[in-house]
């Protein structure tokens, strides 16, 4: 495919009209990973006290003898909730003797919306962890697609498989504001993490199978903007639905209507012309290379189609995910790697679904989390050139660990917000260049199933980020940035380890990948032992 790819260019009209449209599915992911942050907003709340009607009765405190009735809150994701109340009153120093757990509901705080998840499910107080589980199970989705979808595009194709996850996704998207209780909206959750891995890797995919040269680099960094956007537009619908007095469901109906837009994809969205190849389905293959290049307005001569189509059938033969750990310096580049992307997720996913923990108005302080993303979009490409893959990722995870931690001990207002927005920064940045970095460490036979062993750690680490921040902050409220920023900084440590890619030629054999990096000496002195091993598993496979 390299000479078919020499004569399309880098990056023709053909490929800006795939990458238009992978706005959407980049778009989405946006739009669906952190939506629960305004649906699962959390009010303040407090215990409905026996007396009270239930059609009459409202949150208010500002009335000294209502908060006689309490014992003093306890912050619960950047609100005031009161779990108890005291029916003797409290004393002088807001002490209570004997407290009772909130048997008749709960009354909130309905100034900002009328209904949100949490009101609609009570998951305030002792529910409160479920409101991690909600997002937990999202990355669960997300984790479980990123392997089944993989194996299916390998299979079945990267158009069916982006196709059908879309249209699932139109279904499922609109209908959630149905979800009757926790379990079933945690059932859509799941279905939302699911397929909205098979829109976005098989998109990308498709995309980058089509690209070269530095607009692969610049493109694949800038694909991440399009989730920084989804995320500024879930900020964006929250803020008119509150200043409509509106509900969760506003939210979800405005969110889920963008996934209209995949209907025309059927028409639009094409197969990809490598894996047509590789399948040995070149009629199909010439058809959309056909279509390429009166997109590129370039003609390429038959007898170069039909060679390159030939030889890259050849591809079908790779490696394993044994091969990744069969050999020791490959093996110790592997799971640096993983580590790398666990980190940098919990890092960022952290930072992402907890900033309600950050002081100052959540819409703001939301709104800013994500702005704050753009701008380590725009220096890690200048930075990977310049000074290397290996410098800027060890850069982007220390400087992001390091204002975690400190963030994490800080009292004061601002400097925490401006520390922790670094962090989010750094960690955005970081998992763009993650992407290029392990693409280009791992060797060619075994470099998707390397890459996508990343993005399986990476679905772990986006996974237990809530699960840290529920159990951890009930012990001290700056407990779990801390922990995100120390996994940050143990990664940067650990990447310096990591062989430089930039300008080199990257590894293509199992024994390439064994000695990359290394130097002239020990190379020669592991080759035969590799070539040996390998000749041996070869020989083993024949018999």
């Amino acid at each position: 495919m390299e000479k078919i790819l020499a004569y399309l260019g880098n990056f023709g009209r053909y490929q800006a009209f795939l990458y238009a449209l992978l706005i959407l599915p980049g778009f989405l992911a946006g739009v669906q990973t952190l939506i629960f942050s305004w649906t699962g907003f959390v009010p303040n709340s407090r215990c409905r006290l026996p007396h009270e009607l239930l059609q009459d009765v409202q949150y208010s405190m500002s009335d000294a003898d209502m908060k006689k009735w309490y014992a003093p809150g306890v912050s619960d994701g950047g609100s005031t909730a009161y779990c108890s109340y005291c029916p003797n009153a409290t004393d002088e120093t807001g002490a209570c003797a004997h407290p009772i757990e909130c048997t008749d509901g709960f009354v909130y705080d309905r100034s900002q919306f009328t209904e949100s998840l949490i009101t609609k499910f009570d998951l305030v107080c002792g529910a409160k962890s479920l409101r991690d589980w909600a997002r937990t199970v999202y990355q669960t989705g997300n984790l479980v697609g990123a392997i089944i979808f993989g194996i299916l595009a390998d299979t079945f194709g990267r158009r069916p498989v982006f196709i059908w996850s879309a249209l699932a996704q139109i279904v499922v998207f609109n209908t959630m504001f149905l979800a009757p209780n926790f379990w079933v909206f945690c059932c859509y959750q799941f279905m939302n993490g699911f397929l909205q891995d098979g829109t976005y890797i098989a998109g990308y995919i498709v995309f980058m199978e089509l690209v070269g040269g530095k607009a692969r680099t610049y493109c694949g960094i800038w694909f991440q903007a399009f989730f920084t956007v989804g995320m500024l537009y879930d900020s964006l619908v929250a803020y008119i639905a509150q200043m409509l007095h509106g509900n969760w469901v506003i939210i979800q109906v405005a969110a889920g209507l963008p996934t209209l837009l995949y209907i025309p994809y059927w028409w639009l969205f094409p197969e990809s012309i490598r894996w047509l190849a590789v399948r040995d389905r070149s009629d199909e293959a010439k058809k959309y290379l056909s279509r390429a290049t009166k997109f590129n307005r370039i003609q390429i001569p038959d007898a170069i189609i039909n060679e390159e189509l030939s030889n890259t059938q050849e591809d079908r033969a790779g490696g394993t995910i044994c091969d990744l750990f069969r050999h020791y310096n490959l093996a110790k580049i592997s799971l640096i790697v993983f580590f790398t992307w666990f980190a940098t997720s919990m890092l960022y996913y952290g930072l992402s679904f907890n900033t309600s923990d950050l002081p100052g108005d959540v819409y703001l302080t939301y709104t800013l989390s994500a702005i704050s993303e753009l701008p380590g979009f725009i220096i890690c490409v200048p930075m990977m050139e310049k000074f290397g893959r290996k410098p800027s990722i060890v850069t982007l995870l220390g400087v992001g660990g390091i204002s975690c931690i400190v963030a994490g001990f800080v009292e004061l207002s601002w400097v925490k917000v401006t520390l922790a927005l670094v962090g989010k920064m750094c960690a955005a940045a970081a998992f763009a260049v993650a992407y290029n970095f392990s693409a280009e460490l791992f060797p060619t036979v075994v470099r998707n199933i390397g890459t996508g062993m990343g993005s399986f750690s990476a679905r772990i680490g986006g996974l237990l980020a809530p699960q840290v921040h529920s159990v951890t902050r009930s012990t001290a409220h700056w407990l779990p940035i801390v922990i995100y920023g120390c996994f940050a900084l143990t990664a940067a440590f650990l990447d310096m380890f990591l062989p430089e890619t930039l300008n080199r030629t990257l590894p293509e054999t199992i024994e390439d990948g064994n000695n990359f990096g290394r130097s002239p000496a020990t190379v020669a002195k592991s080759s035969v032992v590799v070539r040996t091993k390998d000749m041996d598993k070869n020989s083993s496979s024949s018999l």
